[in-house]
């Protein structure tokens, strides 16, 4: 009975279409990105050959340091004290958005990988399209304003998502062999671009630098060559968004007026100021416990009693997190949970793709993440774990299908 309803609905087509509809809708609606997740991961469960995925999902470095990640994370709620015991657990959880990842891995078929990337670029041309109406005040979603133009999520996370798509457009451009696609395709990364610097989201816009050397030095082969033609294209951008965008102007100058006054003054109620506040706060919190860390949310009511007894300068540090996810990792599970992090990143590394322009997106999404980090804890954040998912799915997904067709070709041989 059970194989009769698989069979019925077509199983394999139903999950493509529900990957697609998880990549459309992904930067428009956080209930999509939540209804999408769990459907995916109730499709690896009911899976009708689930014991060989879940043993094949088994053998993947990925899977298994995500788990151990994951597994750790968790264990630091028994270090954690009970006031703190909710926060803690809502953060950890938060976690499982990285899930439809493996169901993708496992389940998408090949000929889907290009098409989900398609409709990822589709949703994001919608949302972009949305946040210039809100720029040029044509309309108002959320009570966003030209100076915040983020319809759907907050501006450090869309700026991620648009330095992400920003660099899969350029990689785009680089494997198009007619003119008329590269133009369309450098037309759309002007575009993209410009609205990530119209936003305020400063942490894209550090991504973006790094992010784009990244794929420069991996697309052209003559390293100095690249690194000229990536410099002098970024000086472009950075030159005409400071002078047109009055966002990036404005945040650029008030980025380098807390850093000064920081560094100068030790004044740290600023938002760069209080993100250094928590860096030398927090590397403090990890030097007196460094192997387990001290458990969610305890981390943070330590940094509040430093600012009351040793370090009054760091009044403005007590929020919810510490604006840094190795900051963040450390302080909350120790030299360990930061080590099972950094593992988990490096299996991503080692994935090997023939595929260039999938490769590709793995140092994108590498790169833009490892920067991201720096001044915010995106792995407790809903929209900025789905798009990893996603992202990392895609990689897995190809070095899947390439694994199978070496396979085959050996068996033809």
């Amino acid at each position: 009975m059970y194989n009769k309803i698989i069979n019925f609905v077509n199983y394999e087509k139903t999950f493509s279409l529900m990957v697609l509809m998880y990549a459309f809708t992904m930067p428009l609606s956080r209930a999509a990105v939540a209804l999408f997740s769990a459907l995916l991961i109730v499709m690896l469960i009911v899976h009708p050959k689930w014991k060989e995925r879940f043993i094949e999902l088994g053998t993947s470095d990925v899977f298994r340091a995500f788990l151990l990640f994951f597994v750790f994370s968790l264990l630091t709620l028994l270090w954690t004290s009970s006031e703190n015991l909710h926060d803690a657990f809502r953060y950890i959880g938060r976690m499982w958005y990285i899930l439809p990842a493996f169901a993708i891995f496992i389940i998408l078929p090949k000929e889907m990988i290009f098409k989900v990337l398609s409709a990822f670029l589709l949703g994001m041309i919608i949302s972009e399209i949305l946040s210039f109406g809100i720029f040029f005040e044509w309309w108002s979603i959320n009570g966003k304003t030209t100076t915040d133009p983020t319809p759907f999520m907050h501006r450090i996370i869309y700026s991620a998502f648009l330095t992400v798509t920003s660099l899969i457009v350029f990689n785009k451009f680089f494997d198009q062999n007619e003119l008329k696609y590269k133009i369309i395709y450098f037309i759309y990364f002007l575009v993209v671009t410009s609205n990530l610097f119209i936003n305020g989201g400063r942490t894209g816009q550090m991504a973006f630098i790094v992010a784009m050397f990244v794929l420069g030095f991996m697309r052209i082969k003559n390293k100095i060559f690249a690194f000229f033609v990536i410099a002098a294209l970024q000086i472009v951008i950075f030159t005409t968004a400071y002078n047109v965008s009055p966002n990036f102007n404005q945040r650029i100058n008030q980025g380098g007026s807390d850093i000064s006054k920081a560094v100068n003054q030790n004044q740290y109620c600023s938002s760069w100021g209080v993100r250094l506040a928590y860096i030398i706060g927090g590397s403090q919190i990890v030097f007196n416990n460094p192997l387990l860390g001290v458990g969610y949310g305890d981390d943070m009511d330590m940094m509040v009693e430093m600012s009351r007894l040793t370090n009054p300068e760091f009044k403005c540090a007590h929020g919810k997190h510490f604006h840094n996810q190795y900051i963040q990792t450390s302080t909350q599970s120790g030299l360990v949970g930061l080590g099972l992090l950094l593992l988990f990143l490096y299996t991503v590394f080692k994935i090997k793709i023939e595929n260039v322009e999938i490769r590709n997106i793995k140092w994108i999404l590498l790169s833009t993440y490892v920067v991201t980090f720096i001044p915010e804890p995106l792995f407790g954040r809903q929209f900025s774990l789905a798009l990893f998912a996603l992202m990392l799915g895609l990689i897995l997904a190809q070095y899947r299908t390439e694994k199978i067709d070496l396979k085959r070709e050996g068996t033809a041989k």
